[in-house]
C-alpha cells in the first residue's frame, strides 16, 4: 500500500495518450494476432527442416485473412 501511494503522483503525470499508444503496441488484438502467426510460422519452418523431405502440407487460408495457416503440420 506504502509503494502504490509513493508511486502515485508519477501515475498521474503519465500521458494518457503515449500510454494508449503503448498498450496498443504491445497487446491489441492484432498485434496478438500476429504474434501467432509468427509462431505458427516457426513451427512450421521447424518441421519441415526437422523432416528433411522438402514436403509442404497444403495451405488453408480464411477469406478474411492475409496470413495461410497450415492446419496439419508434419510430425516426424
Amino acid at each position: 500500500m506504502e509503494q502504490a501511494i509513493v508511486a502515485l503522483p508519477r501515475v498521474i503525470a503519465l500521458d494518457r495518450k503515449k500510454v494508449r499508444q503503448r498498450f496498443e503496441q504491445r497487446f491489441s488484438a492484432t498485434r496478438m494476432a500476429k504474434d501467432y502467426v509468427d509462431v505458427y510460422r516457426g513451427l512450421l519452418e521447424s518441421s519441415k527442416s526437422a523432416s528433411g523431405d522438402g514436403r509442404r502440407e497444403p495451405r488453408h487460408q480464411s477469406p478474411d485473412s492475409h496470413y495461410a495457416i497450415n492446419f496439419r503440420p508434419q510430425i516426424a
